[in-house]
Protein backbone atom coordinates (compact mmCIF):
# COMPACT_ATOMS: atom_id res chain seq x y z
CA UNK A 1 0.00 0.00 0.00
CA UNK A 2 1.39 3.55 -0.92
CA UNK A 3 2.02 5.83 1.56
CA UNK A 4 0.84 9.23 1.66
CA UNK A 5 3.68 12.31 1.39
CA UNK A 6 4.83 13.97 4.12
CA UNK A 7 2.41 16.90 5.44
CA UNK A 8 5.21 19.32 4.65
CA UNK A 9 5.00 18.42 0.84
CA UNK A 10 0.97 18.83 0.82
CA UNK A 11 1.18 21.68 3.06
CA UNK A 12 0.49 24.51 0.26
CA UNK A 13 3.47 27.44 0.57
CA UNK A 14 3.07 30.51 3.07
CA UNK A 15 2.86 33.51 1.23
CA UNK A 16 4.81 36.91 2.34
CA UNK A 17 2.08 39.04 4.28
CA UNK A 18 3.54 43.19 5.20
CA UNK A 19 4.01 45.22 8.52
CA UNK A 20 3.32 48.89 6.89
CA UNK A 21 3.56 52.33 8.50
CA UNK A 22 5.52 55.70 8.03
CA UNK A 23 8.39 56.99 9.68
CA UNK A 24 8.95 60.57 10.20
CA UNK A 25 11.20 63.45 11.52
CA UNK A 26 10.24 66.97 13.01
CA UNK A 27 13.77 68.62 11.80
CA UNK A 28 13.50 71.18 8.52
CA UNK A 29 17.14 69.71 6.66
CA UNK A 30 17.49 68.15 3.59
CA UNK A 31 19.47 64.81 3.67
CA UNK A 32 22.53 64.06 1.43
CA UNK A 33 21.61 61.88 -1.84
CA UNK A 34 23.32 58.99 0.41
CA UNK A 35 21.05 58.68 3.11
CA UNK A 36 19.86 55.20 3.51
CA UNK A 37 16.30 54.54 5.70
CA UNK A 38 15.58 51.07 7.23
CA UNK A 39 12.84 49.81 8.90
CA UNK A 40 13.38 46.36 10.54
CA UNK A 41 10.91 43.85 11.74
CA UNK A 42 12.43 42.04 14.89
CA UNK A 43 11.13 39.37 17.11
CA UNK A 44 11.76 40.80 20.76
CA UNK A 45 10.17 37.92 22.45
CA UNK A 46 13.85 36.83 24.71
CA UNK A 47 14.25 39.29 27.34
CA UNK A 48 18.46 39.66 27.42
CA UNK A 49 19.12 37.81 23.81
CA UNK A 50 19.74 39.79 20.96
CA UNK A 51 16.32 40.68 18.54
CA UNK A 52 15.74 38.34 15.73
CA UNK A 53 15.40 40.33 12.26
CA UNK A 54 12.13 39.28 10.12
CA UNK A 55 12.04 41.38 7.57
CA UNK A 56 13.29 44.73 6.45
CA UNK A 57 12.33 47.67 3.88
CA UNK A 58 15.15 49.96 2.66
CA UNK A 59 14.26 53.40 0.70
CA UNK A 60 17.09 55.76 -0.93
CA UNK A 61 17.15 58.01 -1.72
CA UNK A 62 15.33 59.91 1.31
CA UNK A 63 13.08 62.51 -0.41
CA UNK A 64 11.34 64.29 2.75
CA UNK A 65 10.73 64.10 6.79
CA UNK A 66 7.92 61.12 6.05
CA UNK A 67 9.07 57.18 4.53
CA UNK A 68 6.37 55.18 3.66
CA UNK A 69 7.47 51.56 4.49
CA UNK A 70 6.32 47.76 3.72
CA UNK A 71 8.41 44.99 5.27
CA UNK A 72 7.06 41.64 4.09
CA UNK A 73 7.43 38.72 6.29
CA UNK A 74 6.20 34.85 6.47
CA UNK A 75 3.40 34.86 8.62
CA UNK A 76 4.64 31.46 9.55
CA UNK A 77 7.53 32.51 11.42
CA UNK A 78 4.79 34.27 13.44
CA UNK A 79 4.32 33.12 16.96
CA UNK A 80 0.99 34.34 18.58
CA UNK A 81 2.37 34.08 21.77
CA UNK A 82 5.38 35.78 20.92
CA UNK A 83 6.16 39.63 20.97
CA UNK A 84 7.25 41.78 17.73
CA UNK A 85 8.29 45.71 17.08
CA UNK A 86 9.44 47.79 14.77
CA UNK A 87 12.77 49.61 14.52
CA UNK A 88 13.54 52.36 11.71
CA UNK A 89 16.77 54.68 11.09
CA UNK A 90 17.95 56.77 8.77
CA UNK A 91 22.14 56.36 8.08
CA UNK A 92 24.40 58.46 6.12
CA UNK A 93 27.83 56.90 4.89
CA UNK A 94 27.27 54.39 7.85
CA UNK A 95 26.87 56.97 10.68
CA UNK A 96 23.34 57.10 12.47
CA UNK A 97 21.80 60.53 12.03
CA UNK A 98 18.25 59.32 12.58
CA UNK A 99 16.67 56.84 15.07
CA UNK A 100 13.52 55.63 17.02
CA UNK A 101 14.01 55.38 20.18
CA UNK A 102 10.90 53.58 21.89
CA UNK A 103 9.31 50.31 20.91
CA UNK A 104 6.87 50.39 18.36
CA UNK A 105 5.01 46.61 19.03
CA UNK A 106 3.11 45.13 15.97
CA UNK A 107 1.39 41.80 14.83
CA UNK A 108 0.23 40.06 18.10
CA UNK A 109 -0.92 41.04 22.44
CA UNK A 110 -3.38 43.34 20.09
CA UNK A 111 -1.48 45.11 17.68
CA UNK A 112 -2.20 44.99 14.22
CA UNK A 113 0.31 45.13 10.76
CA UNK A 114 0.58 48.79 10.56
CA UNK A 115 2.45 51.49 12.47
CA UNK A 116 3.46 54.86 12.90
CA UNK A 117 7.28 55.58 13.96
CA UNK A 118 8.50 59.13 15.06
CA UNK A 119 12.26 58.94 14.82
CA UNK A 120 14.73 61.69 16.62
CA UNK A 121 17.82 63.15 15.34
CA UNK A 122 21.12 61.86 16.50
CA UNK A 123 23.74 63.13 14.39
CA UNK A 124 25.99 66.19 15.48
CA UNK A 125 28.71 66.68 17.09
CA UNK A 126 27.55 64.84 20.18
CA UNK A 127 27.18 61.59 18.22
CA UNK A 128 30.59 61.19 17.61
CA UNK A 129 32.49 58.72 19.91
CA UNK A 130 35.34 59.52 21.80
CA UNK A 131 38.66 59.71 20.18
CA UNK A 132 40.87 56.61 21.45
CA UNK A 133 42.80 58.36 24.40
CA UNK A 134 40.54 60.90 24.87
CA UNK A 135 38.45 60.68 28.21
CA UNK A 136 35.27 60.99 27.81
CA UNK A 137 33.13 63.61 29.94
CA UNK A 138 30.53 62.69 32.54
CA UNK A 139 27.83 65.13 31.09
CA UNK A 140 26.94 65.05 27.08
CA UNK A 141 28.11 61.29 27.13
CA UNK A 142 26.16 58.36 25.87
CA UNK A 143 26.99 55.86 28.93
CA UNK A 144 25.76 52.00 28.03
CA UNK A 145 25.11 50.11 31.02
CA UNK A 146 27.35 47.48 31.14
CA UNK A 147 27.43 45.01 33.98
CA UNK A 148 25.16 45.79 37.91
CA UNK A 149 26.85 44.46 41.14
CA UNK A 150 29.61 42.37 38.75
CA UNK A 151 26.72 40.56 36.64
CA UNK A 152 26.15 41.11 32.67
CA UNK A 153 24.05 44.16 31.94
CA UNK A 154 20.29 42.72 30.49
CA UNK A 155 19.53 44.27 27.19
CA UNK A 156 15.84 44.15 26.00
CA UNK A 157 16.08 43.93 22.15
CA UNK A 158 14.51 46.51 21.10
CA UNK A 159 17.51 48.26 19.71
CA UNK A 160 18.11 50.55 22.42
CA UNK A 161 20.54 49.64 25.31
CA UNK A 162 20.15 50.20 28.89
CA UNK A 163 22.10 53.74 29.49
CA UNK A 164 22.48 56.83 31.34
CA UNK A 165 22.86 60.23 29.92
CA UNK A 166 23.31 62.92 31.62
CA UNK A 167 23.35 66.54 30.24
CA UNK A 168 25.03 69.87 30.68
CA UNK A 169 21.79 71.36 31.80
CA UNK A 170 21.10 69.26 34.65
CA UNK A 171 18.51 66.95 33.13
CA UNK A 172 19.23 63.17 32.57
CA UNK A 173 17.59 60.65 31.13
CA UNK A 174 17.89 56.65 31.57
CA UNK A 175 16.60 53.13 30.57
CA UNK A 176 17.37 50.26 32.32
CA UNK A 177 14.72 47.91 31.42
CA UNK A 178 11.38 48.78 29.89
CA UNK A 179 10.60 52.14 31.45
CA UNK A 180 12.33 55.11 30.32
CA UNK A 181 13.16 57.91 33.24
CA UNK A 182 13.49 61.20 33.08
CA UNK A 183 14.67 63.93 35.94
CA UNK A 184 17.77 66.37 36.88
CA UNK A 185 21.08 65.86 38.08
CA UNK A 186 23.75 67.62 40.60
CA UNK A 187 27.53 67.15 41.32
CA UNK A 188 29.26 67.49 43.81
CA UNK A 189 32.69 66.48 43.96
CA UNK A 190 32.91 62.90 42.92
CA UNK A 191 29.39 63.08 44.52
CA UNK A 192 26.16 62.75 42.42
CA UNK A 193 22.47 63.15 43.03
CA UNK A 194 19.58 62.70 41.67
CA UNK A 195 16.22 64.56 41.82
CA UNK A 196 12.88 63.44 41.21
CA UNK A 197 12.64 61.36 38.46
CA UNK A 198 9.91 60.55 36.47
CA UNK A 199 9.30 57.51 35.03
CA UNK A 200 6.99 54.83 32.38
CA UNK A 201 4.87 52.46 34.01
CA UNK A 202 5.47 49.04 32.10
CA UNK A 203 5.42 45.96 33.25
CA UNK A 204 8.96 44.45 32.69
CA UNK A 205 9.80 41.05 32.65
CA UNK A 206 12.86 39.16 34.39
CA UNK A 207 15.45 39.56 34.41
CA UNK A 208 14.93 43.24 33.03
CA UNK A 209 12.54 43.64 36.10
CA UNK A 210 15.61 42.83 38.76
CA UNK A 211 18.03 45.09 36.74
CA UNK A 212 15.60 47.90 36.56
CA UNK A 213 14.68 47.80 40.37
CA UNK A 214 18.23 47.66 41.05
CA UNK A 215 19.57 50.49 39.38
CA UNK A 216 16.46 52.40 40.57
CA UNK A 217 17.35 52.20 43.84
CA UNK A 218 21.29 53.10 43.55
CA UNK A 219 19.47 56.40 42.16
CA UNK A 220 17.73 57.33 45.15
CA UNK A 221 20.42 58.38 47.47
CA UNK A 222 23.69 59.83 47.08
CA UNK A 223 25.58 58.06 43.99
CA UNK A 224 29.72 58.03 44.03
CA UNK A 225 30.43 58.46 40.23
CA UNK A 226 34.68 57.80 38.83
CA UNK A 227 35.19 57.50 35.07
CA UNK A 228 37.95 55.92 34.18
CA UNK A 229 39.22 55.69 30.76
CA UNK A 230 36.16 55.06 28.25
CA UNK A 231 34.43 53.70 31.56
CA UNK A 232 32.30 55.16 34.41
CA UNK A 233 31.66 53.78 37.81
CA UNK A 234 28.90 54.14 40.49
CA UNK A 235 28.48 52.87 43.74
CA UNK A 236 25.70 54.02 45.91
CA UNK A 237 27.00 55.82 49.26
CA UNK A 238 27.09 52.88 51.32
CA UNK A 239 29.23 50.55 49.15
CA UNK A 240 26.24 48.45 48.08
CA UNK A 241 25.51 48.92 44.37
CA UNK A 242 27.52 48.72 41.97
CA UNK A 243 27.43 49.95 37.94
CA UNK A 244 29.24 49.84 34.99
CA UNK A 245 28.67 52.05 31.84
CA UNK A 246 30.98 52.34 28.62
CA UNK A 247 30.65 55.56 26.77
CA UNK A 248 29.22 55.20 23.51
CA UNK A 249 28.22 57.49 20.56
CA UNK A 250 25.39 59.78 21.69
CA UNK A 251 21.79 58.07 20.04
Amino acid sequence: MQQPPPAYLTRPPAVDRAVTGTASFRERIALPPQALFEAVLLDVSRAGAPAVVLGRDQVQPVDGPQIAFRILYNPAAIDPRASYAVRATIRVDGQLWFTTDTTAPVLTRGYGHQVDLPMHMVRGQAAQPPQPGEVPRLAGTFWRLTSVNGAPAVDSGTGTPPHLVLNADGGARALFGCNRMSGGYTVQGNELRFGPIAATRMLCPPPLDAQEREMQRLLTGPVRWRVMGQHLHLTDGRGGTTAEFHAEPMR
